[in-house]
C-alpha cells in the first residue's frame, strides 16, 4: 500500500506556477528580445534609437518610424522601421493598462497604446558600462517609481550589456540594486549622464 501510495505521488503533473511568476519570466523573455532588437539597431546605425536616428531612419526606410520624443512606444517605433524586428508581440508584459499586441504592424497600427508595456532609459551608447539599465517595466508614466502590483513587488530591468533581471521595488517605489536606487542619477552607473525616461503608454 505504501508503494502504491508513494508511486500515485510521482504520477502527478507538477504544481503550475503562480501567475505572478509565469507573468514576470514572460517579460523577462520579451524584454531580452527587445535588447537584441536595440543592439541590432545601435550595429546599424551606431547609436541606440532617439530623436537624431529617427530623422535618418525615416531617410533611409523612406517611410516615418513615427514621433520620437514622447514615448517608448514611438522610439520602438524605429526598431521595425529599420528592419531589425517585425515582432510586436516582444513588447509584451502582463501590467496595468496592457494588452497582448495585434501584431498590426503597419501604420498606426504599430505599437498602439497599451502594445508596449516596457519603458525606455534613452541616453545609453555602446561605451556605457554594460550593466547600464536600457529597458525597465512596470514604470508609472510620469515619473521614476515602479508599480509593485503586477510582479508581487519586483521590476524587470534590462540592460546595454542584455543582462535583464527582476530586481526588488522598495516602499517607495523605488527599483533597488545593492541597496540602492537604480534610477539615482548621482549614481556612476550613468556616466554623469543621467537617463531620459521615455514611458511606455
Amino acid at each position: 500500500m505504501t508503494v502504491l501510495v508513494a508511486l500515485a505521488g510521482l504520477s502527478r503533473p507538477p504544481a503550475r506556477p503562480p501567475d505572478s511568476t509565469r507573468d514576470i519570466r514572460l517579460g523577462i523573455s520579451n524584454a531580452r528580445q527587445v535588447v537584441l532588437a536595440l543592439a541590432a539597431f545601435e550595429k546599424k546605425y551606431g547609436r541606440y534609437p532617439d530623436e537624431e536616428t529617427a530623422v535618418r531612419v525615416q531617410e533611409e526606410a523612406g517611410e516615418s518610424p513615427g514621433s520620437a520624443g514622447h514615448s517608448s512606444n514611438s522610439i520602438f517605433r524605429q526598431l521595425f522601421a529599420a528592419g531589425v524586428t517585425e515582432d510586436e508581440k516582444m513588447f509584451y508584459a502582463k501590467i496595468s493598462g496592457s494588452r497582448i499586441p495585434d501584431g498590426a504592424i503597419s501604420g498606426e497600427r504599430l505599437l498602439e497604446k497599451g502594445e508596449c508595456a516596457f519603458s525606455y532609459l534613452a541616453g545609453a551608447t555602446k561605451g556605457d558600462p554594460p550593466g547600464r539599465p536600457i529597458l525597465a517595466a512596470p514604470m508609472i508614466p510620469g515619473t521614476d517609481r515602479f508599480d509593485p502590483k503586477p510582479f508581487r513587488g519586483r521590476a524587470i530591468i534590462a540592460t546595454v550589456g542584455g543582462s535583464v533581471r527582476s530586481v526588488t521595488i522598495n516602499k517607495d517605489g523605488h527599483a533597488m540594486q545593492r541597496g540602492e536606487n537604480l534610477l539615482d542619477p548621482q549614481r556612476s552607473i550613468w556616466s554623469t549622464r543621467p537617463p531620459v525616461v521615455k514611458w511606455h503608454e
